[in-house]
């Protein structure tokens, strides 16, 4: 159950956006990053939900999901994820349950924070596919030297 018992101002710095060095990088496993990055819950909500289920669960075993949510300030929905670990359930119905977990939390958090307009998730979500249109172009013309290149920058930067 989600904690609704928290400060409008703790709702908006949950649902604030970081930084790039603050931002959750998505992979499928340690080396291979999908090229997906959220900055925010509300960035979060939308990736997650069409993200590779392999990418979910590699992150909900390893505790990656719960500690962002940490260090962005929610105990409550890093619980809930937290919970999921170990559980015998597909990867498909494991992106669901977090898709659906974090949907729901920052739709609360908005409630909260007396902050939410339609257009505002639409907004957003209209940016990640335009993001992930233009990655997907990029990355179909990228030789794999460049591949490996980039690769190996991102481990040393992380």
């Amino acid at each position: 159950m989600a904690d609704k018992n928290i400060r409008r101002d703790e709702a908006a710095n949950a649902l604030r956006s970081v930084m790039p060095d603050e931002a959750f990088y998505f992979y499928r496993e340690i080396g291979q990053p999908t090229g997906a990055t959220s900055k925010s819950l509300d960035e979060f909500a939308t990736i997650v939900k069409g993200i590779d289920p392999s990418s979910v669960s590699f992150h909900v075993e390893r505790g990656d999901f719960d500690s962002w949510f940490r260090m962005l300030g929610d105990e409550s929905l890093a619980g809930q994820v937290a919970a999921l670990r170990g559980k015998d359930i597909s990867p498909d119905e494991l992106r669901e349950e977090v898709s659906s977990m974090v949907r729901t939390r920052v739709d609360q958090l908005h409630e909260i924070a007396g902050t939410r307009a339609a257009e505002h998730e639409e907004e957003h979500e209209k940016e990640h596919e335009e993001k992930e249109a233009e990655k997907e172009k990029k990355y179909s013309i990228e030789t794999l030297e460049e591949k490996e290149a980039r690769d190996r920058l991102m481990k040393i930067n992380r």
